[in-house]
């Protein structure tokens, strides 16, 4: 599959996810009537998305029009790009059974060692950064928004 071919499809998935997302929080109804009501958020990152994949198919396009010839296979990637799409389905799967802190720590561990390159990757580091990254969101999320989390097993 060629990057153009690629990008036209992310692009209209992501602009379908985009209209779904819209279609769906706009029907989100508040039970408190102060300020900004739950809506919000997914309403405004749905425009968001939306923003984005519309930029993304309009720059495939005007690319493929001024660079046909050089519309190559790429498939590097491609394997990087489905480990990753599992890792999100088994860290959405693991997280009510490990609990937050174990599921995330793991989902990091193994986003990082996929973004860093084969022969610099530092395992110590890549487990310390994870660790970090975990409890900082959780403070965050627990301590400041106020928002359980789930404790899995412990």
């Amino acid at each position: 599959m060629t990057k153009t071919v690629r990008d036209l499809i992310a692009g209209a998935v992501l602009l379908a996810l985009a209209i779904g997302t819209f279609g769906v929080s706009i029907g989100i109804t508040s039970k408190m009537k102060m300020g900004v009501d739950s809506g919000y958020f997914p309403e405004r990152a749905a425009v968001l998305l939306g923003a984005l994949a519309i930029i993304l198919l309009v720059r495939t396009v005007l690319r493929r029009r001024s660079d046909a010839a050089e519309d190559v296979e790429e498939s590097g990637d491609t394997l990087n790009v489905l480990v990753v799409f599992a890792s999100f389905i088994v860290y959405a799967v693991a997280l009510p059974l490990a609990g937050f802190i174990l599921a995330t720590l793991v989902f990091f561990v193994v986003l990082l060692a996929l973004l860093a390159p084969a022969d610099g990757r530092n395992w110590l580091a890549l487990a310390a950064v994870s660790a970090v990254m975990t409890l900082a969101i959780h403070t965050a999320f627990t301590r400041g928004f106020g928002v359980v989390l789930p404790s899995g097993p412990f």
